[in-house]
């Protein structure tokens, strides 16, 4: 959340998963989240990234910019949106003192983050 909100004001929230109505929940409380889209299937609990694929790739039209962790699913998945973007993913990653660099250059930005990287966002 504090990166996408160093990008926009605005910030959308996409779970997917198996049963992932707990954890969407969860998040609809963070501050500074907009709206959280939720999408549920045994398919997407598999983490597969041709089922991230799919759901990712036709809603990108609609903003400006998508953030994907750095996890090993994230990796996974991210430079198959960014070949879809026309982009390969930008990995940001500022270790040690806490500081974040993020530009807001292009439009259609596709950015990986390092969860672990960024404070905590208030709730």
């Amino acid at each position: 959340m504090t990166a996408a909100l160093k990008l926009s004001s605005d910030v959308d929230v996409l779970v997917a998963g198996k049963a992932a109505k707990g954890v969407a929940d969860a998040a609809a409380k963070i501050s500074g989240v907009r709206k959280v889209l939720l999408a549920e299937s045994d398919e997407l609990g598999e983490g597969l990234a041709e089922s991230m694929e799919a759901l990712v790739v036709p809603l990108m039209s609609g903003y400006d910019a998508v953030l994907t962790p750095a996890t090993s699913q994230g990796k996974n998945f991210s430079p198959r949106i960014g070949r879809q973007a026309g982009r390969r993913p930008d990995l940001r990653d500022r270790r040690g003192g806490g500081r974040q660099h993020l530009r807001a250059a292009d439009l259609r930005r596709h950015t990986r983050w390092r969860p672990c990287s960024l404070p905590t966002p208030r709730r």
